[in-house]
């Protein structure tokens, strides 16, 4: 079974309503039920069963755990030999027990509400990420993957440090939320609020006539295809930021 086949598509097989939460956890190691009823799935056994590391330990392959209403992602460190992980149509708000898992290829968070990345350092085999559709400010965290090659993460909103402006009330706004491998990305001017200069060699916009407080954004895209490496980018959204005088 392909990984890649779950991207888009929604498990209709468990229904989880509030009554769930009146179950009592026998084991702590997972914490969240929907989560544990996921894994437990995996392993062919009922809903609520405990779960130990060891039964974490022995998942390999694929793990499904799409709409579960699932908000905790905590304990799922312990399955370091799964190569890929289907977490769309959630309630997770952090992932960071994600960054254990070095065995890791294939991970999909779309539709949760993710803020932040964590650091990444130790998924040395990721090579595929989606995290559409969730609140993503700071990508710089997947730089750290030496294997990464496919991104996907559209309709995010990231923040930038405020812009300095001169005395002039000229504002210059470097593009550095997609930096590195990153760097270029498709603008089209009439997206620059309020109107700017763009340059794309040095990757600025250029403000004039503004004052203290206002605020600049702009919308991007990016799609990059490298036919003989095979990789993507594909990244969209909002980018913000202050003018400070």
């Amino acid at each position: 079974m392909d990984c890649h086949e779950f991207c888009d598509g929604r498990n209709q097989d468990d229904i989880f309503t509030e009554e769930r939460e009146n179950y009592i956890l026998i084991n702590n190691q997972i914490p969240d039920v929907g989560l544990q009823a996921a894994i437990n799935k995996a392993l062919n056994k009922r809903a609520l069963n405990e779960i130990t590391i060891e039964d974490l330990e022995s998942l390999t392959g694929i793990l499904d755990a799409r709409d579960y209403r699932i908000k905790s992602i905590e304990g799922i460190q312990y399955a370091k030999n799964i190569s890929c992980l289907l977490l769309q149509h959630n309630l997770i708000t952090d992932i960071t027990p994600l960054s254990q898992l070095s065995s890791l290829e294939y991970l999909s968070v779309n539709y949760n509400h993710i803020c932040e990345f964590p650091c990444m350092k130790g998924m040395f085999h990721l090579k595929k990420i989606y995290f559409s559709f969730n609140h993503i400010i700071d990508i710089s965290p997947l730089v750290q993957i030496p294997s990464l090659y496919s991104v996907y993460g559209i309709n995010q909103k990231i923040k930038l440090k405020p812009v300095q402006i001169s005395l002039n009330n000229e504002a210059i706004m470097t593009l550095s939320c997609i930096q590195d491998r990153f760097s270029e990305f498709e603008l089209n001017e009439d997206s620059i609020i309020p109107y700017g200069v763009y340059d794309k060699c040095n990757q600025t916009i250029t403000y004039f006539d503004m004052n203290d407080g206002d605020n600049v954004y702009f919308t991007f895209n990016k799609k990059y295809r490298n036919r003989f490496t095979g990789k993507t980018l594909l990244i969209s959204g909002n980018v913000e930021a202050t003018v400070k005088g």
